[in-house]
């Protein structure tokens, strides 16, 4: 089978009826359709790359790693944001009280208390930009949930699991399946 997708991407060799246009493929898509979280993130995984490529795909153990290790990075980035955000809400907040009592002080001794204390520094939070990931039970659960839902899908068919040769090496490769797609056909 040749690697005309690229590295650790392959052509889905059996039919499925089901156009990837049609199927509007989407992380998401499998949602309340296979009955565990852990096996719908993995078919939102490995379709995923499908919607990419506009044609059915078969996807290495490597690149969902890969895929796995990029979204924990922009998990990771995103908490540590809103880490920022909300210290740079508690600095504002302080500093907002500390104006609010000084401006207090100077209207209730006529402007006195302004002659002897120094206004308090403002502060103004700089804009921190927050990159959207969608859900997954790899940020709860870590990676082991998204490799159970994979077997889970190999288990009731709707994965296949073939060894493929890839740069002189053999690579596990998992495909979608007809009966996968229509799961999320169905609703």
């Amino acid at each position: 089978m040749s690697n005309e997708f690229g590295k650790g991407l392959y052509p889905v060799e059996d039919n499925i009826s089901y156009s990837v246009k049609d199927v509007g493929i989407s992380r998401n898509m499998f949602l309340r359709h296979l009955g565990r979280s852990e096996q719908e993130d993995a078919a939102g995984r490995i379709v995923y790359f499908s919607g990419l490529l506009d044609a059915w795909a078969g996807v290495s153990v490597a690149k969902i790693c890969e895929m796995m290790k990029e979204d924990l990075a922009v998990h990771e980035a995103r908490e540590k944001a809103n880490t920022a955000i909300r210290e740079n809400a508690e600095r504002e907040a302080v500093a907002e009280k500390k104006s609010a009592e000084h401006r207090f002080w100077c209207r209730m001794t006529l402007g006195i208390y302004g002659l002897f204390a120094k206004a308090p520094e403002s502060y103004t939070a700089p804009i921190i930009e927050v990159k959207e990931v969608p859900f997954s039970v790899l940020y709860v659960f870590g990676p082991n949930a998204v490799f159970t839902g994979i077997r889970e899908l190999i288990g009731k068919g709707l994965l296949k699991l073939e060894k493929m040769m890839e740069d002189g090496k053999e690579i596990d490769v998992l495909f979608p399946t007809e009966a996968l797609i229509a799961k999320a056909m169905l609703s």
